[in-house]
């Protein structure tokens, strides 16, 4: 019989169940009614149910963090204001110095990581007797067991101990034992229950192996563990980032531990929104480069914005509009936009011309938009024969987990595969002069957006 081993994504919007074996991966997702614990439950379920499992003997799980789950029951979300307040306060009374010993990084101004949402929670229900992430509700539903990993813990946990800071628990006020424990990703933490075996046709005893957070998932499933290989991974949110060597506590961005070197990234807020948007009002059918020339400039701040602009008012514009614009020129400044929020992430990060640019998920078959992408960076960029890269990661997890390949290096070179390259082309000056316009929209703007959000309330 062919051995498969399956990956399990819970995303922000769905579940994706990736089975890969020798054969044809097959890869199927399901839309999750509401955000809950019932909800996700009721996803995957539906999603494992389309798939002959019967060969699968391995496990991995890969799961969006910046979702609590407090009590059993009550979401807090990873889009959720929740912790904004927090933020503000815990990044200047405690410092790098101290955020370096204590959590390995330097904290991003991120309020859905642990200390500012974790010090938010515990101010709005007092004493909680439980508080987990996604990962571990899946876990639990499928092995009886909970368990969790450093990497979905990151900004709670010192990288080299593999464990929560004391010191932060304590300024939280908040108990080891309401966390959960934490373990190796690639260790078997379970195995699939009886009543999951009959209700999705997965094996009974087959082990589960713990995984890791969608984003680093992705990386695993996108082939980047090596210095200065620099990524793209399309989604909801957008990270552009690169490996280093080091953690860097200067940069204005996120730097944190990655397999025993360090991943410097941003992360926009609405990139994938921003497509939808684009493709429900404009489409994007028939665009190509002559478009640029007369098109409006967008930004793409549709839920406001993340690295490097960092304000939750900014909203999204176009810039230019004249009495002849048409709906492909419109539809082409939100394909533009988008690739410019990349690039103005990019340009923060790299010092010198990259080697090349691996891009994944959705937007990764934009053909348009990613020779948009190639031409601003002035370099190759590679999309991948599988671009679900997050269940692809939590494959990998499940084949080193279960000794199938042996090193992780090996099991990345067997399931990785590029699919197509694109070249940047001459249009590049054109595409700086505008990008140096796009820049120049957000300072402009940065008052009118909060007092036009003052108007909305």
């Amino acid at each position: 019989m062919n051995k498969s081993v399956l990956g399990i994504d819970l995303g922000t919007s769905s579940v994706k169940v990736l089975k890969y074996s020798s054969d044809e991966p097959q890869v199927t997702s399901e839309k999750y009614d509401e955000i809950s614990v019932d909800g996700w439950i009721s996803a995957l379920t539906r999603a494992l149910g389309r798939l002959d499992l019967s060969d699968v003997v391995a496990i991995g799980l890969s799961s969006q963090v910046g979702t609590y789950v407090v009590n059993r029951k009550k979401i807090i979300s990873w889009n959720d204001a929740e912790g904004s307040a927090e933020l503000e306060e815990i990044c200047p009374k405690y410092g790098k110095d101290l955020f370096m010993k204590e959590i390995s990084m330097v904290h991003p101004k991120l309020i859905s990581y642990p200390i500012p949402r974790l010090l938010s929670i515990k101010r709005k229900f007092g004493e909680v007797g439980e508080i987990c992430q996604p990962k571990e509700k899946i876990m639990e539903f499928l092995t009886g067991n909970s368990f969790s990993d450093k990497y979905s813990w990151r900004g709670l946990c010192n990288m080299e101990s593999g464990n929560y800071s004391d010191f932060f628990l304590g300024e939280l006020g908040i108990e080891r034992k309401v966390l959960p424990k934490l373990k190796n990703i690639f260790s078997e933490c379970g195995r699939i229950r009886e009543e999951v075996a009959e209700k999705t046709g997965l094996r009974k005893g087959t082990p589960v192996f713990n995984g890791l957070n969608d984003f680093y998932a992705s990386l695993l499933g996108m082939g980047i563990l090596e210095e200065n290989q620099v990524f793209d991974i399309t989604g909801t949110s957008e990270h552009m980032g690169v490996i280093k060597s080091n953690v860097d506590s200067e940069t204005m961005l996120v730097s944190s531990e990655y397999f025993g070197k360090s991943v410097n990234y941003g992360v926009t807020a609405a990139s994938g929104p921003s497509l939808d948007f684009g493709m429900k009002n404009f489409g994007f059918e028939d665009l190509d480069w002559v478009l640029c020339r007369n098109a409006p400039i967008f930004t793409p701040y549709l839920r406001g914005e993340r690295a490097p602009v960092f304000d939750a008012d900014a909203s999204g514009t176009f810039f230019g509009i004249k009495a002849d614009t048409t709906k492909q020129e419109l539809a082409y400044s939100v394909l533009e936009g988008v690739a410019f929020s990349i690039y103005h992430i990019y340009e923060l990060l790299m010092d010198e011309k990259c080697g090349g640019v691996t891009v994944s998920g959705g937007a990764s078959k934009n053909l348009l938009l990613n020779s948009i992408k190639a031409t601003l960076f002035d370099s190759e960029v590679s999309t991948l024969k599988i671009a679900d890269t997050s269940a692809l990661g939590a494959c990998v997890v499940a084949a080193v987990g279960n000794g199938m390949y042996g090193s992780v290096k090996r099991v990345v070179s067997d399931m990785v595969k590029k699919d197509c390259t694109y070249k940047p082309n001459p249009n590049r000056e054109l595409l700086l002069k505008r990008f140096e316009i796009y820049k120049e929209i957000y300072p402009a703007l940065k008052d009118k957006y909060k007092r036009l959000k003052e108007t909305e309330k």
